[in-house]
């Protein structure tokens, strides 16, 4: 949504490249914990492959959508209505997703072997 606020070329690369891209940084990491989290594994990879479509379809219905409000209304009211929509479905998200009731990770008891250093890992070289 700030995009549509750049003044010029250099706020515009700062809100598109530096700003977006940090935000986009986390999404994908958090997106495949809540999935892995909410969903058993009998149907993870299903849910998975449905959240990675949405996302490709989401890249082109919102490009087709972006021109068209762009050549009605001008450039920077795509950014608007597209930023003002993400933050509206982040409060319902926000309202709506709870943490899961299970742990879909086993938790490893103390008496687990854990291997701290890697000495030995390789061959010695000679």
């Amino acid at each position: 949504m700030l995009t549509g606020f750049a003044s010029g070329l250099p706020a515009l690369i700062l809100f598109r490249s530096v700003a977006t891209g940090g935000g986009e940084a986390f999404y994908t990491p958090s997106a495949n914990k809540l999935i892995s989290e909410t969903h058993p594994e009998s149907s993870r990879a299903t849910a998975l492959s449905i959240h990675q479509a949405a996302l490709y379809t989401g890249f082109i219905v919102s490009g087709v959508i972006a021109t068209s409000i762009a050549g009605l209304w001008g450039w920077r009211h795509a950014f608007y209505v597209f930023g003002i929509s993400g933050i509206v479905l982040a409060l319902i998200l926000i309202l709506r997703i709870r943490p899961p009731s299970f742990s879909p990770l086993p938790v490893p008891d103390s008496s687990f072997p854990v291997r701290l250093s890697c000495s030995g890992c390789l061959p010695a070289l000679q």
